[in-house]
């Protein structure tokens, strides 16, 4: 009963919290930050080159995966 009347606890107050933001009109990439890898041009080269490996063994995509991680 108590694990019940705990998920209740959070789903209400998610859902309180949530409505709040909501009904403010705010704009929702001033709440959540925005993360963007900055890798190192050795990194990209490592990566480029393992991806053409991947590539040329049959693993396609393993390949693509890579090249968009790559590119931003």
């Amino acid at each position: 009963m108590k694990k019940y009347l705990f998920f209740f606890i959070i789903a209400i107050s998610l859902l309180v919290m949530s409505s709040h933001v909501r009904g403010q009109g705010v704009d929702l990439r001033s709440v959540v930050a925005v993360v963007r890898v900055n890798n190192c041009e050795s990194s990209k080269t490592f990566l480029k080159e393992y991806g053409a490996m991947l590539r040329k063994d049959g693993y396609t995509e393993g390949a693509d995966w890579i090249e968009s991680y790559i590119e931003p």
